[in-house]
C-alpha cells in the first residue's frame, strides 16, 4: 500500500498494487466467491503481468470498479445467495 498526493493541498490518496480486504469483500463487487476460483487465478495472473510490465497501483475506487463486474452477473449472485439461504433455512425448520 503506498499514500500518493492527491493534489489538493495536504491531502493523500491510498492506493495498493491489490484490493485491500474491505474492497474485496464488498457486497456489491462481483469477485467475491467465498473462494478462491479460476476466474480469480486468472485476474491475478493478468493483474501480476500488467504489474510487471509497469503498470501503477489503483485507489480503492478503482479497485472497486474493477471487481464489480457486470450488473446482471451480480444481480444473479444476489438472487443465488438469497434462495440458497431460504432453502437452507427451510431445510433447517424441516420444512422440506
Amino acid at each position: 500500500m503506498c499514500l500518493y498526493s492527491s493534489g489538493y493541498g495536504s491531502q493523500t490518496a491510498t492506493k495498493s498494487w491489490w484490493p485491500l480486504y474491505t474492497t474485496y469483500e464488498a457486497a456489491n463487487t462481483g469477485q467475491h466467491y467465498g473462494r478462491w476460483t479460476e476466474i480469480c487465478e486468472v485476474e491475478h495472473r493478468r493483474w501480476l503481468a500488467k504489474i510487471e510490465d509497469g503498470a501503477q497501483p489503483l485507489s480503492s475506487t478503482e479497485w472497486r470498479d474493477r471487481l464489480r463486474g457486470y450488473k446482471e452477473g451480480r444481480k444473479l449472485k444476489d438472487a443465488t445467495q438469497a434462495f440458497s439461504e431460504a432453502f437452507l433455512e427451510a431445510y433447517h425448520e424441516g420444512g422440506l
